[in-house]
């Protein structure tokens, strides 16, 4: 659901990004009806999330979101990563409303490209707002209340703002520890490369 991150790892290009944005809902063997630039930006979505697993900085953060989220650590910590991205935006000097905006039409205009689960989840994600509203606080409870109703055991997630507001100062130095890592990484991935000539 971290999907503020992925969509700002991804080259310039619109199908890519589709494919990075609507990897977590596409199982099994790649659609044999996708674009090569959308199962590329779901190849480099998996490659993100690998490494974002086994970067020691999130090593970290788990254990310390251990006790409250237990097996939902690294789904909580990736949300409060998207809640980072939107409080410190800056991404071509394109305001974060207007990017929000932009990602909502490519996603409609594609939409018969996007697996079942993207389609049920766009409404809401387009009239919550999702992407802007990562940064407040208030949006974040919408996400993480969203989320409450599909994981399959006690999650803690119904306090994720909660915990947020608790360890936010230690939440944002890994933050700022891990993200430019990590986008040094993509960035030296060949198809991240492929769609930057």
């Amino acid at each position: 659901m971290n999907f503020l991150a992925h969509l700002i790892l991804s080259p310039p290009n619109e199908l890519v990004q589709l494919g990075n944005f609507v990897a977590d809902a596409v199982k099994g063997k790649y659609s044999a009806s996708m674009p090569e630039a959308m199962i590329d930006g779901i190849k480099l979505h998996h490659s993100i999330d690998e490494y974002t697993d086994k970067h020691p900085v999130n090593r970290e953060m788990r254990k310390l979101l251990n006790p409250d989220f237990r097996k939902y650590s690294g789904v909580v910590l990736d949300i409060y990563y998207d809640h980072f991205i939107a409080q410190h935006w800056n991404q071509n000097e394109v305001p974060l409303r207007d990017y929000a905006r932009k990602i909502y039409e490519i996603c409609i205009a594609n939409f018969d490209l996007l697996p079942p689960k993207t389609k049920r989840i766009l409404p809401y994600l387009i009239s919550g707002n999702w992407l802007y509203n990562y940064a407040n606080f208030k949006g974040l409870e919408n996400v993480f209340n969203g989320m409450l109703g599909r994981a399959n055991f006690a999650s803690g997630m119904e306090r994720s703002v909660e915990v947020l507001k608790r360890d936010y100062k230690i939440i944002e130095e890994a933050y700022f520890r891990f993200f430019p890592d990590l986008k040094e990484f993509v960035e030296s991935r060949e198809i991240y490369k492929k769609y930057m000539e």
